[in-house]
């Protein structure tokens, strides 16, 4: 298979955002290949330079009614005094609040605005190999025996934390940093007002605990 000028491993928001903004290019070609067609089922937080990106490839307008807006982060302790607040977006200076918004939202708004502008996305494409050399220039193996090549083609890696283009451009061995973050969504009863806690205001009336 002939590949296009552009191709990008991953059509999460980064991978299909790349190319809805390569639509508005002209002369760029590309081809996007995804390894699931399922949404994640967690929320995200978009801070307003993410939201200028999303306002650019017409997206943005069709999920503002689905999210919650806010401009800044506190945090309490166990007795309900404040540590410290983060300002994160901001109507006044940045003219854009930062949202809340449940990560499917904008997963299914994405390649539906990709569908409308003619762009493809290749579902079920799990990528296993990348190869590349001078002569022949650059072959992408996938576990279905479909092979993708081009004499002159970018390859954009758009495909997560186990990212298989990543491992085909450095052998460097993955480091666990000795951090991890975990969180939850939950309702709040009404009991527990005076006792915030460490805890972050989320939309559809839950919070990060």
């Amino acid at each position: 298979m002939l590949a296009s000028n552009v191709i990008i491993i991953g059509a999460g928001l980064a991978g299909v955002t790349l190319a809805l903004c390569l639509k508005k290019q002209h002369g760029i070609s590309y081809s996007i290949y995804k390894l699931r067609p399922s949404p994640d089922e967690c929320r995200t937080h978009t801070s307003p330079n993410v939201l200028r990106v999303l306002q650019y490839v017409s997206v943005y307008d069709k999920i503002r009614t689905q999210v919650y807006n806010y401009e800044e982060v506190g945090m309490n302790n166990a007795s309900g005094q404040q540590l410290a607040t983060f300002l994160i977006g901001s109507e006044k200076l940045y003219h854009l609040y930062s949202i809340r918004v449940h990560r499917k939202i904008v997963q299914l708004k994405l390649p539906g605005e990709a569908e409308e502008q003619g762009i493809a996305i290749h579902y079920g494409m799990k990528l296993i190999d990348v190869n590349e050399d001078n002569v022949s220039g650059v072959e992408l193996i996938f576990e279905n025996g479909i092979t993708v090549a081009a004499d002159f083609v970018f390859v954009v890696g758009a495909d997560g934390v186990h990212s298989r283009t990543r491992s085909a451009v450095s052998n460097t061995a993955h480091k666990y940093s000795g951090l991890l973050g975990v969180t939850s969504m939950s309702r709040r009863p009404t009991y527990t007002n005076e006792r915030k806690g460490l805890r972050e205001l989320a939309s559809s009336g839950l919070e990060y605990l």
